[in-house]
This record gives C-alpha cells, structure tokens and sequence, in this order.
C-alpha cells in the first residue's frame, strides 16, 4: 500500500540526509570555496542528493592581506669624497732682461758745460776775425761717449781702444761728415782745459779753423779734474 509522502517530511528527510553526507564543519557553517558560492542540496528521483552551486556566483569582498613582517631600513651606502689630484706649482718663469739699448746718439744734446765752452771758442775765433760755429747734438753725444770711454778705460789719446779715430768712431755712430778733427783735455776745470787748448798751436788751429761749421763738446767730471773732448766736423 502505498503512501504519500508529505512535503515537510521530504524536507525532513533531505536534511537528515544531508547532515549524514556532509562532515560536522560543513553543518556548522555554509560551505565556501575560493569562489565564496554557497552550496545547496537538492534531491533527485533516482539519483539521491547532489550539491549544487549557483550559476550566478557572488563576488567575495574580503579585506587585502596585511604583511606584517617588519621591512629592514634601506641604509644608503655613503661613497667617499673624492679627493682630488694634488697640482703642482707652476714652475718659476725666469725674468726676461731686455737686452740694453744703445744711446742713440745722433740724437744727442749738449750740457750747459758745452755750451760755455761753446762761447769761449766763439770768443776766440771773432778775435781772430773767424765766423763762429754752432753745437751739434749728434756731435756732442760722440763727444761724452769718447770723454766717458777715456774714463772707462783709463787711457789718453785720440785713439780709442773701442771706437779707434774720430773719424771711426762717427762712422760707427752713424753720424755722416765731411770732415773732422778732435782736441782732448784732461785738466782740473773747463775754463784750464780751453786755456790749455789755446796754448797749444794744433788744438789752437782746430778751434780757429775755417774749414769746420759744427762742433760737438762732451766733460766727463771725474775725481778731482774733468775729461774734455772737443770733436769739429763739417
């Protein structure tokens, strides 16, 4: 005979068999995999009870995972200052001489000594009714080169161990003439050095003479007397 089985006891039935098939963790609480679906449990005619999950999954909202292990500071490596190659000294440059210049004496002026001298021999050559003659700078510069020399070089003549004659001596100096002639006096003063010029009948003609224009006069002062040098040219 048959019975009719009740909807509640269906029920009944199915969750009895359900808590025999599933283990006491899953009865405890919903079953949850990665997907977080809920499984449900439906009975089949013929097949027994299947589990089921839901087409339509739910998305699970579970909070990040939290590391906590402690992270070690990150210690930046400290590169030692560079130290720059030492520099040498620049080497001492050795001052630079220039080489000296030689006077040029064509351009040469005349000392107030030479100028007095000058009016002396002026003096003179009017008493003799002789037209007078004038300074020459560039004269006058080989003149105190001869007086100077003579000093140097401790000698007196007219013939100079460096320039040789006058008429040398102006060639070298680049002082063109026609013509020239040289008194020289080594005396104590200018006005004993024309007196000894006048009282001598050579030095005398040179100072007279007709035939020079120009005249150049250089004194060396030295100690205790004057070196004169009278150089006439034309």
């Amino acid at each position: 005979m048959k019975r009719k089985t009740s909807r509640k006891a269906i029920g009944l039935t199915l969750a009895a068999l359900l808590a025999l098939s599933l283990p006491a963790a899953a009865l405890a609480a919903p079953i949850a995999p990665a997907s977080c679906g809920i499984y449900t449990a439906k009975l089949y005619s013929g097949e027994g009870i299947r589990l089921t999950m839901p087409s339509a999954t739910p998305r699970c909202t579970t909070e990040p995972a939290i590391d906590d292990t402690p992270v070690p500071p990150t210690i930046e490596p400290v590169l030692p200052t560079p130290t720059p190659d030492p520099i040498d000294p620049p080497a001492p440059v050795a001052p630079v001489t220039p080489a000296p210049v030689p006077p040029d004496y064509t351009q040469g002026t005349c000392s107030a000594q030479a100028q007095v001298l000058l009016a002396w021999i002026n003096q003179d050559r009017a008493n003799y009714g002789r037209a007078p003659i004038v300074l020459d700078g560039a004269l006058c510069g080989a003149a105190e080169l001869k007086s100077q020399d003579m000093y140097d070089n401790n000698y007196f003549t007219h013939e100079s161990p460096t320039y040789g004659n006058s008429a040398a001596m102006l060639k070298t100096l680049g002082i063109p003439v026609n013509a020239s002639g040289e008194n020289i006096a080594k005396h104590a003063t200018i006005e004993k050095s024309h007196a000894a010029f006048m009282s001598s009948e050579g030095h005398r003609n040179n100072i007279l003479s007709s035939s020079w224009t120009k005249v150049g006069i250089g004194v060396k002062q030295a100690n205790g007397y004057v070196l004169v040098t009278e150089i006439f040219a034309r």
